[in-house]
């Protein structure tokens, strides 16, 4: 497990410092969490880290913070007012900064308002209610694999199954799971640049057409739209990130 995170300071908590509070005089070292040979296996790199300075400088894509440690990943976790969100997540940066990630690339008050609204959604009523349908959609993807004798976990069972469990949730079809899941994925694994994400704003808009578009409005969507409208803060922030 790392956190990684550049060097600025939330602003609104006051001015950057050269360095988080959390440590004393930077370990330079060289991280690429992008490079083919960290995909291939992190943990070496990652333990290395942990033991030698688990709070350390990369000085790759202009230079950016990697933390390692449980407990300074924890800090920077729990500490929004210097370590901030809302300008981004990544490392690099994406290419439109003004185009934000909700709620996870948003910083208190805006996330306490959000989470406020999504989180009777996701509650352990809600998620109860559920169980019959991750149960249904767990062994149907067992089925699939299960006569062939062997199985790559990820992409035969931890992928298709919280696609499939959200689409029933949204009442949208589940045989179109594979359409959803693919841009969603090529956003978060594959960087900037990389040729495999040729297209992926494409198929992301016919997301968004699906969702939103049309007479068939998703009760879901219907309410968390209601409810930001409510709040005149929160629904300037999520226009200003469109």
């Amino acid at each position: 497990m790392s956190m990684l995170y550049s060097a600025g300071v939330n602003e609104q908590a006051g001015p950057a410092t050269s360095e988080p509070a959390i440590i004393g005089p930077a370990t330079s070292v060289h991280f690429d969490h992008h490079s083919p040979e960290f995909a291939a296996d992190p943990w070496p790199t990652l333990a290395d880290l942990r033991a030698r300075c688990p709070v350390a400088r990369s000085d790759a894509y202009g230079g950016f913070w990697v933390a390692t440690g449980y407990e300074e990943i924890k800090q920077v976790a729990l500490d929004d007012d210097t370590f901030s969100s809302a300008e981004t997540i990544l490392v690099p940066p994406k290419k439109n900064v003004h185009q934000k990630s909700i709620p996870i690339e948003m910083d208190p008050p805006e996330f306490i308002e959000y989470r406020r609204i999504m989180q009777p959604l996701f509650a352990p009523v809600a998620i109860d209610r559920l169980a019959p349908a991750i149960e249904y959609y767990a062994n149907r993807c067992v089925d699939d694999f299960i006569e062939r004798g062997e199985v790559d976990i990820v992409h035969d069972f931890a992928d298709p199954v919280p696609v499939m469990v959200t689409l029933h949730k949204l009442g949208l079809p589940i045989d179109e799971w594979r359409r959803y899941a693919e841009p969603m994925h090529k956003t978060v694994f594959l960087r900037q640049g990389n040729p495999a994400r040729d297209g992926v704003l494409e198929q992301l808009g016919w997301i968004v057409i699906r969702v939103l578009a049309g007479d068939r409005q998703i009760d879901i969507v219907r309410r968390v739209r209601a409810a930001i409208a409510r709040r005149a803060p929160l629904q300037s922030y999520v226009q200003r990130s469109a």
